[in-house]
């Protein structure tokens, strides 16, 4: 069996928009279907606007 740091199957969000000032709200697709797996030992690289990375990193 393998061993993880990290293993996520089937990520998906969504996130609610809005249509302007007489449309309804629309839902705007940021991830889906996303799947990723992490050995332990490995070493992982984010690359990016830095103040984006810390949000997303996991305290």
């Amino acid at each position: 069996m393998d061993e993880y740091a990290l293993q996520i199957e089937n990520l998906a969000k969504e996130y609610k928009v809005s249509g302007g000032m007489f449309r309804s709200r629309k839902t705007l697709k940021a991830v889906n279907g996303v799947s990723l797996a992490i050995p332990k030992g490995s070493i992982l690289g984010l690359v990016g606007n830095p103040a984006v990375v810390k949000r997303l990193l996991p305290r």
